[in-house]
């Protein structure tokens, strides 16, 4: 059976960043490139919804009957495009109770469109999110003695039985599992490519301020820190260590530092790096082990940034990109910051070279023309 052509890719659940600026330079280079996103996707997003191309918008209040047209819709885009990118967990609450029956996991009849899709030749790619993406949670839990999960605000919502289920999917019909570079799953095989992008004219050290973003700052020194409250502050856990960081700067202004802390919540994206290149510094995490958006953001706008790198993590990285400078990534923990802090402030020379160094990396590593062109050529591999 002859189905779609061979350029032809949609992002389903997409990533803020990544989904949309691979669609947009994928078109560029002749690609049918699509994203597809349900009613819940998140607003405060940098692209509106009409820049979106594919959408249910359901206001229907029955969740079966919205999981049906959910399921009629990726049937049609398994006949419609060759490569399906994943973008966190394969999907697993689509219901059909007939074909249930016939289904060797009748609670996961979503098997049935991967199944589909491995017999008409459609690629399936799978882009892990976050450590339960990559990892059993009982694996997880070692990382740092467990202080990644312990100070997790999700960690109720981690199910090891779900986890290992998707674990199974991937390995039987994913053709291709995508990796940052820094972690080496033991469920599946992955590539690591560059996969995460930017938009360097958008987060670039010269953009302009809108007059309504411009902030008037009461300190000579500002700190940034970006965070989110949901599932970030369940039971008193919080993975980005915002108390530390508070801590630590209150500590440094009563030595006689003149800084000020801004904490930033509930900002959409499209104005975020209005507020990051006003910062002299920022903090994005102090105990996950990896640098996410606000970091990657925080590079391309030139703003010297502090997080927390797991040393393996740093190794295996360097391991894989063995090109790329060393990430220009000022390294602290919850232990440490204040006297990291304390340093920076002192010598304000190191932050100047920092912030040339982090730009010049992000041109290298982010660069979404350059990574599309990579990621067309694994596709085409694949083909």
């Amino acid at each position: 059976m002859r189905i779609r052509k061979q350029k032809s890719i949609i992002f389903m659940n997409p990533d803020y960043h990544n989904s949309f600026l691979l669609r947009k330079q994928l078109r560029k280079m002749g690609w049918k490139a699509d994203i597809f996103v349900e009613s819940f996707y998140p607003e405060l997003l940098l692209y509106s919804k009409e820049e979106l191309i594919k959408r249910l918008g359901l206001s229907l209040k029955s969740y079966r009957f919205r999981k049906i047209l959910f399921s009629a819709q990726i049937m049609y885009f398994i006949f419609r495009y060759k490569n399906h990118v994943y973008f966190g967990k394969l999907p697993n609450y689509i219901e059909f109770s007939r074909i249930q029956k016939i289904l060797p996991h009748k609670n996961d009849s979503f098997t049935f469109h991967l199944w589909l899709a491995r017999l008409l030749r459609v690629n399936i790619i799978y882009v892990p999110s976050g450590c339960l993406d990559e990892f059993t949670k009982d694996e997880f839990s070692f990382f740092d003695q467990g202080n990644v999960c312990n100070n997790c605000g999700s960690w109720n919502i981690c199910n090891d039985k779900l986890n290992v289920l998707n674990f199974k999917r991937v390995r039987q019909y994913s053709s291709l599992n995508i990796g940052s570079g820094a972690f080496n799953s033991t469920q599946f095989v992955q590539r690591t490519i560059r996969y995460r992008s930017l938009d360097l004219d958008l987060w670039s050290p010269n953009i302009e301020i809108p007059s309504r973003h411009q902030r008037k700052f009461h300190h000579k020194f500002t700190i940034l820190h970006a965070f989110v409250d949901e599932n970030r502050t369940y039971l008193n856990r919080n993975i980005k260590g915002t108390p530390y960081i508070k801590q630590a700067v209150e500590d440094l202004i009563k030595e006689g530092f003149d800084i000020e802390l801004v904490l930033v919540n509930q900002i959409p994206i499209s104005e975020m790096r209005f507020l990051q290149k006003q910062a002299n510094l920022i903090i994005d995490e102090l105990i996950y082990g990896w640098f996410g958006s606000t970091t990657i953001e925080a590079l391309a706008l030139g703003v010297p940034v502090i997080c927390y790198l797991r040393e393996e993590s740093i190794n295996l990285f360097k391991r894989n990109y063995p090109n790329l400078p060393v990430i220009p990534i000022i390294n602290a923990n919850t232990s440490n910051l204040t006297q990291i802090l304390r340093s920076l402030l002192s010598e304000p020379n190191d932050l100047a070279r920092v912030a040339k160094a982090s730009r010049e990396f992000a041109k290298l590593h982010f660069d979404i023309v350059a990574n599309a062109n990579e990621f067309a050529e694994v596709l085409a591999e694949i083909g």
